[in-house]
């Protein structure tokens, strides 16, 4: 499994937004995200552009949204 993160999707108010995504490829990550935002009522077209792969080689943290808007 890989890990992306993706900050450049719609969501509800216009603030920032944020999610993590584990999948077996960047396809099925973005078809997984899709799901996840259409069960929010957020419907639209997820794109690998979208999403940015999280390297494995090493441990650490990534701050998705830190509440400075």
């Amino acid at each position: 499994m890989k890990m992306w993160t993706s900050t450049k999707f719609i969501g509800h108010w216009p603030v920032g937004c944020a999610a993590v995504i584990m999948a077996h490829d960047v396809d099925e990550a973005c078809s997984l995200l899709d799901a996840s935002l259409k069960a929010r009522g957020l419907s639209q077209n997820i794109t690998p552009e979208m999403l940015e792969l999280i390297p494995a080689s090493s441990a650490r943290a990534y701050v998705l949204c830190d509440g400075n808007y």
